[in-house]
């Protein structure tokens, strides 16, 4: 009689499981429920915590460890008067206390009330159960994805949070909650009625959850003995590719004054290398191709004007001491691989000059003739620097980094031209001569990235002759680029983009572009 009591109390209990996980299927992990009295005492034990003549304590215990639990808050007659971590001594004077747990409405939060003496630690028996997330894919790789808790007790929401598996960022933070009955929904809909687990919380026990999702369909919810580690890999490898579409507006020097355009744009992006800490190799090569859509009274037969035909490509290594200085020593490389057109609306005459303001050359073009500037390939400047290397910042929200050193530069024209001005029906351009030039180079990049879509990103890279210094030109090359993408999703993006410029000391107007564009990409790796 009293084995078939037994049995029939495991087939309810195993009966009250299945019900627990709900729709998708767990693996057999089991909770972990602790001990509430041994795992007070060990941690007691462990921490050093002086307590002050006259004065008590009270330790919380921790379930995952205080590092990835909130913080501990203790409250005399409905005053906040201390806080602090699961798992550690926090002082206060002899009294009675609530002690309030966890995330959320603070109505929603586990608290119990506290006798404190003077000289003890009051260890309190653990009030709450505790509840860790991650996304992972089929290959039990950590995926950024948004999951929301509800008690199904209290009808309480807890999130939406989007998890952000990284190799720089901390770990997943532990949810502590107060015993009963919730549901744990992928996305951001409490209510969801697919995607949703089930599951009972008990005191002291913590449950590691494992959504495997597939995009943003659930595929199952695991019980695990451990979380997931990220572990740090030395290869960087990205490759974008993408286009955009964009009002856009630009003073280039090589464009009629004052237009805006509806352009499109073609980009790749590769970033290919190794980081180990003290010593970081990067190849990067940036290729866009930039079109304009033309109004049928500027652009006659011609719809489609090419703006831009640009490549870049840089090598790059830096040793670093602690990953925030070292010496560093690059290569860098541009060039325009299509023709550059300058077209006019009008009939003109073309007056071309030396860079000393001489006339070389005088031509007629008709409205709507391409005048070329550039011959395809050209032009091409290389810049090779070595020098010092500082990151004051790495982190994965904010990154802050500057490198100044010696350079050499080289840059190839083959007889270009670049447009000085357009007045009264005459265009002047202005041949630019090749050039190889000896200075110093300096760097400054900033990145701020706010979740998973705001990223803002800024450049400033410049050379400086030695003329520069010796007062012969009043001038230098640089590029200030800027970038702020507001995602919508992995794929769609608003970008506002704005570049000022001056590509060689002769040109003396600054050249700038910023536009407005949707973006579409897609990541190959």
């Amino acid at each position: 009689m009293q084995g078939r009591k037994l049995t029939a109390l495991a087939a309810a209990a195993l009966l009250e499981g299945l019900l627990a996980l709900g729709p998708c299927r767990t693996a057999a992990a089991q909770p972990t429920v602790a001990d509430p009295t041994a795992i007070a005492s060990e941690q007691a034990t462990r921490d050093v915590t002086p307590i002050p003549r006259g004065q008590g304590a009270i330790l919380v215990p921790a379930l995952s460890g205080g590092q990835l639990e909130p913080p501990v808050q203790v409250y005399a007659e409905g005053v906040l008067v201390a806080q602090g971590r699961t798992g550690g001594r926090i002082i206060v004077p002899p009294g009675r206390y609530d002690v309030v747990v966890g995330l959320g409405a603070e109505a929603a939060r586990p608290r119990v009330a506290v006798d404190v003496k003077a000289g003890e630690t009051e260890a309190v028996k653990p009030f709450f159960g505790a509840v860790r997330v991650q996304v992972v894919d089929e290959g039990q790789t950590p995926i950024p994805r948004t999951y929301v808790l509800q008690s199904v007790d209290r009808q309480t929401v807890y999130g939406p949070v989007t998890t952000e598996p990284s190799e720089k960022g901390p770990p997943p933070q532990t949810w502590l909650l107060p015993p009963g009955r919730y549901r744990l929904a992928l996305g951001s809909d409490p209510d969801a009625s697919e995607g949703v687990i089930s599951f009972s919380l008990h005191p002291s026990e913590l449950l590691r959850y494992r959504l495997v999702a597939d995009g943003s369909d659930l595929l199952r919810a695991d019980l695990a003995d451990t979380d997931v580690k990220v572990d740090p890999s030395i290869l960087r490898l990205r490759w974008v590719l993408g286009g955009s579409v964009a009002f856009d507006s630009r003073n280039t020097q090589m464009l009629q004054e004052g237009r805006e355009f509806l352009i499109g744009t073609l980009f790749n992006e590769l970033e290919v290398g190794v980081d180990t800490g003290p010593h970081l190799a990067l190849f990067s090569l940036d290729a866009n191709q930039t079109v304009a859509w033309l109004d049928s009274e500027y652009g006659a037969d011609i719809p489609l004007r090419n703006l831009d035909s640009r490549a870049e490509a840089e090598l790059l290594y830096i040793a670093r001491l602690g990953r925030v200085f070292g010496p560093y020593a690059r290569a860098k490389g541009t060039t325009s691989y299509l023709e550059q057109h300058y077209i006019p609306g009008e009939d003109i005459l073309i007056d071309t000059f030396d860079e000393d303001g001489n006339l070389v050359d005088e031509t007629e073009a008709s409205a709507f003739d391409r005048v070329r500037l550039y011959e395809a390939g050209r032009p091409v400047v290389l810049q090779q620097g070595v020098g010092v290397s500082v990151t004051p910042v790495d982190e994965e929200v904010f990154d802050l980094g500057f490198r100044v050193g010696a350079s050499a530069r080289q840059a190839f024209y083959d007889g270009g031209r670049f447009v000085d001005e357009q007045v009264d029906g005459r265009l002047s351009l202005v041949r630019i001569d090749d050039r190889r030039e000896f200075g110093a180079e300096a760097t400054g990049q900033l990145g701020l990235r706010i979740g998973r879509y705001v990223n803002l990103q800024s450049e400033f890279d410049s050379f400086y002759p030695t003329k520069l210094f010796a007062g012969d030109i009043k001038r230098f090359p640089f590029r200030w680029k800027n970038r702020l993408n507001l995602g919508v999703s992995d794929y769609v993006s608003t970008t506002y983009s704005f570049l000022l410029a001056r590509d060689e000391v002769v040109i003396s107007r600054l050249q700038y572009v910023h536009n407005i564009s949707l973006t579409l990409q897609a990541r190959v790796f």
